[in-house]
């Protein structure tokens, strides 16, 4: 159970507020991901959009939450 669910997890954990870089994040905030990314899925399934586009949005907001990690800590790249 749960083979080929990798990339939902880690999208979850991310939207979450989980840091990449460890240290940082929360059991609420790992629970309010997976609410929020299973929303999503809701949302989309509903409004019939085909199930191959979920990756896709997995994707995008995993780049989107990671681009605001970077930009709200105002941290470089090493």
């Amino acid at each position: 159970m749960g083979n080929g669910r990798i990339f939902d997890v880690f999208a979850a954990a991310v939207i979450g507020g989980i840091s990449l870089r460890g240290g940082r994040g929360s059991l609420f905030g790992a629970f309010t991901g997976v609410l929020l990314l299973n929303l999503i899925f809701k949302v989309l399934s509903y409004a019939g959009v085909p199930d191959q586009w979920f990756d896709f949005v997995n994707g995008a907001a995993i780049l989107v939450v990671l681009i605001g990690q970077r930009i709200v800590s105002g941290t470089t790249e090493d």
